[in-house]
């Protein structure tokens, strides 16, 4: 989920530094107060996905079902003598 919400938190600033970087040229504004407001703006989003997380438990639930449906390991481990032991059932010689 922290993969997802970097994901997520990226995109959307990626396409708003986009447009601030290129109304604060245009504009004339500091490249100091624009790296701040990008850096604020990235803050921002990345608390509010924090938040959502928190409220809706999705971190939590994805978690759990990944413990749910782990595979069940074999009752007796695969040991590579096995191949040559069961080698006539696989060959016709």
């Amino acid at each position: 989920m922290d993969m997802a919400k970097l994901a997520i938190s990226t995109q959307i600033s990626t396409t708003i530094v986009g447009g601030l970087t290129t109304a604060g040229l245009i504009t004339g504004g500091s490249v100091i107060v624009i790296s701040v407001g990008i850096f604020l703006l990235g803050a921002a989003i990345a608390y509010a996905l924090y938040k959502l997380d928190d409220e809706f438990q999705i971190s939590t639930s994805i978690i759990k079902a990944l413990k749910t449906h782990r595979p069940r390991k074999p009752e007796t481990p695969y040991h590579p003598d096995q191949f040559f032991s069961q080698w006539g059932r696989f060959s016709r010689g």
